[in-house]
């Protein structure tokens, strides 16, 4: 439960015995929930059993799950997890056993500067985000080729949000951050959706859209 203060304004209440309160206040609505929508015993819970359970070899320690990013399902069943912490990908079969890991932080081919994200493209072709480059490896986890990604191509801003199905091209979300400087209240500032052809390097504007929500005077982090 929580109070609201009105001052200078007038008023308009809402309410239904066994629904949500609604406040009407300047055009502002706000509404309040005094009880959950749900009975006793419909509420959301965890299942006891693990739908599947990630377990190590049993000659000991052979992986770490440490800031992971991405979690992929091959079409084979194999899963893939980007195993961010360390630098590096684990295979796992389709009940969860460890197989091998594939790479390690670097920056040389196969190396990975960081892993932002993973994607699956043509036929289980692994694509990984690493910032500033996107690395192509087999669906076994061989390195195959790397090309220039939206450090170099976006200006330092954009977020790679998907990969083609043939793995050609890109799909890139780039946004204007700069904080409102003037007027009140929430601003949104538009972000850009981009297919960037890989080969050669072209960018095609797909749409526009609204960003985020920004007030005035907020300091935002660019996304590099």
């Amino acid at each position: 439960m929580f109070f609201l203060a009105l001052s200078g304004c007038t008023a308009e209440v809402a309410h239904d015995q066994d629904g949500p309160l609604v406040f009407d206040s300047a055009g502002v609505q706000i509404v309040e929930n005094p009880a959950p929508a749900w009975g006793p015993g419909e509420e959301w819970q965890i299942d006891s059993i693990p739908s599947l359970k990630i377990s190590g070899d049993p000659q000991g320690l052979a992986y770490f799950l440490h800031a992971v990013t991405a979690v992929r399902i091959k079409g084979d069943g194999t899963i893939l997890v980007a195993n961010s912490g360390p630098g590096e990908l684990l295979f796992f079969d389709s009940s969860g056993r460890y197989q091998k890991r594939v790479g390690r932080r670097g920056e040389g081919p196969g190396e990975f500067r960081s892993l932002v994200e993973m994607f699956l493209c043509s036929g289980d072709t692994i694509a990984v985000d690493e910032g500033s480059r996107l690395s192509f490896f087999d669906p076994q986890g061989q390195f195959a080729r790397s090309v220039r990604s939206r450090g170099s191509l976006y200006r330092g801003y954009g977020t790679v949000a998907g990969v083609s199905a043939d793995c050609s091209a890109a799909l890139v979300v780039v946004g204007d951050y700069r904080s409102p400087s003037a007027g009140e209240g929430i601003h949104q500032l538009p972000q850009t959706l981009f297919w960037v052809a890989l080969d050669p390097i072209a960018p095609d504007t797909l749409l526009v859209f609204p960003g985020r929500d920004l007030i005035p005077g907020m300091v935002q982090d660019q996304v590099v």
